[in-house]
């Protein structure tokens, strides 16, 4: 099961994250993503986050998110797709219960966000068709209140808040979840082209 989240953000840095299963701590990262190992298949697993600062600061717990695990499919040989891992051209991952093929050598391109072009081809859905997947990732809330005269905040009058279907130049400015980010190119944004999620598209400032 692989889970997703967005930064935390805190003056004082953000040192890691905790994850809860089903009420219960099962492990600890610095990433926003975890996959999660050595579960029942056909179960429903519940799922949450806390961030912890530098500090020892913990925020409360993130919005929970449930989750079903698949039975045998299509998918249950391949490997879920990983921002961190190197893929070839002809690689194949699952990611989000669909398959996708690497056209060429890339890493932390997201399969669904490339375009039709891009370097990950869709090729199927997974066979199992009651596989639950989360509509919406989970979001810790933060430790510490950011500084408002920070210019990361989002109260920052020089950018505003990233929002879908909103068309934004190459260089423009925008904040998401507390951070500044660049515009590399322009385009009009899309569900799923968040500007954490796209390197492509947004460099943080």
């Amino acid at each position: 099961m692989q889970l997703e989240w967005a930064a935390s953000t805190s003056p004082h840095g953000i040192e890691e994250y905790h994850i809860f299963r089903n009420g219960n701590r099962v492990a600890s990262t610095a990433q926003t993503i975890y996959v999660d190992t050595g579960l029942a298949s056909n179960t429903a697993y519940t799922y949450q986050v806390k961030a912890v600062d530098r500090m020892g600061n913990e925020s409360p717990l993130s919005n929970s998110v449930t989750v079903k695990t698949r039975g045998t499919d299509t998918c249950a040989n391949l490997p879920t797709w990983n921002k961190n891992e190197i893929y070839l051209g002809g690689n194949k991952v699952q990611y989000h219960h669909k398959i996708y093929e690497a056209r060429w050598w890339t890493q932390g391109e997201q399969p669904g966000t490339t375009g039709e072009w891009g370097v990950w081809s869709y090729i199927e859905d997974c066979s199992d068709t009651e596989s639950n997947v989360p509509a919406e990732p989970i979001e810790p809330t933060e430790p510490d209140p950011c500084d408002p005269t920070d210019p990361h905040h989002p109260s920052n009058p020089e950018a505003d808040e990233w929002a879908p279907s909103i068309y934004y130049p190459a260089g423009d400015l925008i904040i998401y979840h507390g951070k500044t980010y660049r515009s590399l190119q322009s385009h009009t944004s899309l569900q799923g082209w968040e500007p954490n999620r796209v390197p492509a598209l947004w460099q943080e400032e």
